[in-house]
């Protein structure tokens, strides 16, 4: 995929996220317990996933497409994977979502946002071009 092409990829997807962090930002912000209200700051799920996914990355093993789009398709099913390589990633990052409190749901509709990024930066020549993709999102 040539340099431009993944450049404006990147400027679609930083405008969805934007738009995304607007929307919720328009929203009325629950009410704790309390009572009290409170300001609550959006979060980018989808960014706290790509963190997740890479921060597990082994310099040994390094990422491969098929790992993260069968870790993607997981999540976004809510569903523990039967593939031992996938499970061990998937406990990995869903115990890195819950230290940062994000929810199932709000995971899922992450992951099933980045998985239909994904087949546009896969290809058979390159087994990790998605992977380079989520890098260069989250570099």
């Amino acid at each position: 995929m040539s340099r431009s092409k993944i450049k404006a990829n990147l400027r679609a997807a930083d405008r969805r996220r934007r738009r995304r962090l607007d929307e919720g930002s328009r929203s009325a912000p629950p009410v704790p317990a309390s009572g009290k209200s409170e300001a609550v700051a959006p979060v980018d799920v989808a960014g706290l996933v790509i963190e997740a996914i890479l921060s597990v990355s082994d310099s040994r093993t390094p990422l491969r497409d098929n790992l993260v789009i069968s870790l993607l398709r997981s999540l976004a099913k809510q569903d523990a994977p039967s593939n031992p390589a996938v499970l061990s990633l998937y406990e990995k990052v869903t115990g890195f979502l819950d230290g940062r409190k994000i929810g199932g749901k709000a995971a899922a509709a992450a992951a099933k946002e980045l998985l239909g990024i994904a087949p546009s930066h896969t290809s058979e020549d390159s087994p990790d071009g998605f992977v380079q993709y989520l890098e260069l999102i989250a570099g």
